[in-house]
C-alpha cells in the first residue's frame, strides 16, 4: 500500500527590498522587522536569487528562551521550492549574546554540508540581538 503524503509550504511574503543583500547588517535589519517578539529564539531561513535579492523567507522554528531546534529538511525544502540559489540563516538570541553556541555552530555545519549536496550554498548565519549582530563567516565559524 502506498501513501501520498501532503506537504504544506508557508511562504512569508517577500521583504520590503530593491536591494541584493550587501552584508550581515542587511539581514539583521531583516529579521528585527520580521520578528515581533523577542522573547524566544527565532530562526529565519532567506532564500536568495542569482543576484543576492531576497526572494522568499521564512521562520523555521520558534523556540523556547535559549534555544530552537532546526533540522536541514525544514530550512532547505522551501529553498527548493522557490528555486533559491542561495541561502542565508539568521536566529536571535534573546539573551542578547553575540556568541555562538555550539549547538549554532553544529546547526551551521549541518545545514551548510546539505546545502553542498543540494548546490544551494549557505552564505552565513546570522545571531541577532536587539541591538546588534555577528555573522558566523565573519567570525571565521562558517
Amino acid at each position: 500500500m502506498h501513501h501520498i503524503r501532503e506537504v504544506t509550504v508557508r511562504y512569508g511574503p517577500k521583504p520590503k527590498t530593491s536591494e541584493a543583500i550587501k552584508g550581515p547588517q542587511d539581514i539583521a535589519k531583516l529579521v528585527r522587522k520580521i520578528i515581533k517578539e523577542n522573547g524566544k529564539e527565532h530562526f529565519i531561513m532567506f532564500c536568495l536569487d542569482g543576484g543576492n535579492e531576497v526572494i522568499s523567507y521564512n521562520i523555521v522554528t520558534k523556540g523556547i528562551a535559549n534555544s530552537t531546534q532546526v533540522h536541514p529538511r525544514e530550512v532547505f525544502q522551501l529553498a527548493i521550492a522557490t528555486g533559491a540559489v542561495s541561502i542565508v540563516v539568521a536566529h536571535n538570541h534573546p539573551s542578547g549574546s553575540l556568541e555562538a553556541s555550539r549547538s549554532d555552530i553544529d546547526t551551521t555545519t549541518r545545514l551548510v554540508n546539505a546545502g553542498n549536496l543540494l548546490g544551494i550554498s549557505v552564505l552565513d548565519h546570522i545571531i541577532v540581538t536587539d541591538r546588534d549582530f555577528s555573522s558566523l563567516r565573519e567570525t571565521g565559524v562558517l
